[in-house]
């Protein structure tokens, strides 16, 4: 998800009163897809809307 796309849905998120958390890679260790700086969105349902 691009930058852009991350805050637009979290902002539509918050219009709505979506609960929800977001989370940053600061750190990883391989073998590992997410590189440092990528972010999720994570819903209340545990669901992730990366």
């Amino acid at each position: 998800m691009m930058f852009e796309q991350f805050v637009a849905k979290a902002a539509e998120l918050l219009a709505i009163g979506e609960p929800f958390v977001t989370a940053s890679v600061v750190r990883f260790e391989a073998p590992i897809s997410g590189k440092p700086g990528d972010k999720a969105i994570i819903f209340q349902d545990a669901g992730c809307g990366a």
